[in-house]
């Protein structure tokens, strides 16, 4: 059976900053989430937020939180 990955812990605040993998930096979560949103919305395939697993698991968290 395949292991779950866990979200950040909550609650998310905005402010707080964690690192992204994929862009190799540190990042706030609100700028994670601006860039998800915007990236998975509009399908710009050319972006590393596309689709990014990290990115998802903070929407989830947030959206918990």
């Amino acid at each position: 059976m395949a292991r779950k990955q866990t979200a950040p812990q909550l609650p998310v605040k905005l402010p707080n900053t964690f690192y992204c993998r994929a862009k190799r930096r540190r990042l706030t979560y609100q700028k994670c989430l601006d860039d998800y949103v915007s990236y998975n919305a509009f399908t710009v395939e050319k972006s590393v937020c596309y689709r990014c697993p990290q990115g998802l698991q903070n929407r989830k968290a947030f959206a918990g939180s």
